[in-house]
Formats: structure tokens, C-alpha cells, sequence
């Protein structure tokens, strides 16, 4: 919708879309608002995971690096995000 938006219009579209304009408006916002500090959290986590399993030739498995990640500071780590990073 938003790369032909200039040629139809969103009202028309959203409607052989089956989506709400509001909607769209709302997506809209979203994208250019950037990633959310979750998501800006996440990455960093993942970078983190990541640099640990590099530096352990990846040999580590989630215990210790998750033991890795606690002695660098970080307190709350999401155990699937961390087996499923490496």
C-alpha cells in the first residue's frame, strides 16, 4: 500500500484489502518510528550472545554463556533468546 499510495488511493486500497485505513496509518507510524527499546534491547543481547560464543569457539552451550552475559552485567536475560541466538 504505501508504494502505491500516490497512484490509488489508501481509503481504496484498504478496502480490496481487507484492511483498516487506521490501520495502515497506524503501520505507517510504526516504521518510521524505529526499532522500539525492546527491540533495540534484543539486538544488543544478541550481539552480546554472539561475541561469548565466538570467544568460547563455540564450544559454550547456554548455561555458560548465560553465566558469561550475568558476570558482564546483564540481569535479565531471556533463556530461549539466548539457545536460539546461538
Amino acid at each position: 500500500m504505501e508504494a502505491e499510495k500516490a497512484t490509488y488511493e489508501v481509503v481504496r486500497m484498504a478496502r480490496l484489502l481487507g484492511v483498516s485505513r487506521s490501520g495502515f496509518y497506524d503501520w505507517q507510524a510504526r516504521q518510521s518510528a524505529g526499532a522500539s527499546p525492546r527491540q533495540q534491547r534484543r539486538a544488543v543481547l544478541t550481539e552480546k550472545i554472539k561475541r561469548f560464543h565466538a570467544a568460547s569457539d563455540h564450544v559454550y552451550g547456554a548455561p555458560r554463556i548465560l553465566a558469561d552475559l550475568r558476570d558482564d552485567g546483564e540481569q535479565a536475560v531471556v533463556y530461549i533468546l539466548l539457545a536460539t541466538t546461538m
